[in-house]
């Protein structure tokens, strides 16, 4: 009887206290809500950064975008000056640099002409983006007058005269044929400078001028150029009958012809072409003039026509984008 009191308290130990088990269990809740709370502080953390990762990386790809465009830009210009261009890089620009090359085939790996190219220009931002754009550029004339019969004609070609002896100074609408004027628009109408007489030995002289749409520029080596005009000249005696084409740099007040034809030819049209002007170096031509000097003998009407000046360069010329497209890696 002594011993039932110790019996019944060691099975009372044995069982435990409600306490103890409480304990144990808020400590597995708590471990798993700090897991629980550092999974979400890390998720918060880490879409922040994701976040702004692609954030640079969208505006290193819009960097690097535009600073290809500029190498375009750049690859044209230098082809337009120097036809033997064949590219640079890599260029510091910007935040990035590009890089451009020229190539002889088109998109579809075709050959392109020579007065074609296509120019390769790689954008590149840091480690953040790069965007590769490619453009067939064609080069142009420099210059491409053909005449209109219009009214508009007077306006766009003011006549000056410089000396006028009972002189007259028009235009009309006759075509030069497309045979000898290859690149003459069908339709298109043509200049006319006459001398209508009044009496003998009657004489007009003068010019007409156009401000160029794209000046011309000579670097310092110069520029060769090659010059057709499609004319046709009638009345008057040899050499008294005298038409030329003089470019104007007018800043500097300097004037330069690039062709002069005096001989005098039976009535039809003529396509004279000369090649290998060479024009000085460093200038700025921002106008054209078509001088003419027209005598008159023996109450004979001198006739100049003109429906066509074409100013172009092997070396150099206006270039222009035909064509673009981005290429994807």
């Amino acid at each position: 009887m002594l011993n039932a009191p110790r019996y019944f308290s060691h099975a009372r130990a044995s069982r435990g206290s409600p306490a103890a088990g409480q304990r144990g269990f808020l400590l597995i809740a708590a471990v798993v809500l700090i897991v629980v709370a550092a999974l979400l502080l890390s998720v918060t953390v880490w879409f922040p950064v994701v976040d702004n990762q692609a954030t640079v990386r969208h505006l290193g790809s819009k960097q690097a975008l535009f600073i290809a465009g500029s190498g375009i830009e750049r690859g044209i210009r230098q082809w337009s000056l120097d036809n033997s261009y064949a590219g640079e890089g890599p260029v510091s620009f910007g935040e990035g640099s590009f890089t451009v090359t020229t190539h002889d085939d088109d998109f579809q790996g075709a050959a392109l002409p020579a007065t074609k190219k296509r120019i390769r220009s790689v954008g590149q931002v840091a480690d953040t983006g790069m965007r590769v754009v490619e453009v067939i550029a064609r080069r142009t004339a420099l210059f491409l007058e053909q005449f209109p019969g219009s009214a508009g004609f007077a306006a766009d070609w003011p006549t000056q005269i410089l000396t006028n002896n009972e002189g007259s100074s028009g235009f009309d609408a006759a075509n030069c044929p497309v045979a000898t004027c290859p690149d003459t628009l069908a339709g298109s109408g043509s200049m006319l400078i006459r001398t209508t007489p009044a009496g003998p030995n009657d004489r007009v002289t003068g010019y007409r001028e156009q401000a160029l749409a794209t000046p011309v520029v000579t670097g310092a080596g110069g520029l060769t150029v090659d010059i057709g005009v499609a004319f046709d000249k009638s009345g008057g005696n040899v050499n008294t009958n005298t038409v030329s084409v003089r470019l104007f740099d007018s800043a500097a007040n300097v004037l330069t012809s690039v062709w002069s034809d005096s001989a005098l030819t039976t009535a039809g049209w003529v396509l004279d072409e000369v090649t290998g002007v060479v024009l000085p170096a460093n200038r700025h031509y921002d106008r054209i003039r078509l001088y003419f000097d027209l005598r008159e003998q023996g109450n004979n009407t001198v006739v100049t026509r003109l429906d066509e000046i074409k100013l172009s360069s092997t070396g150099a010329g206006l270039a222009v984008q035909e064509a673009w497209r981005e290429v994807y890696q």
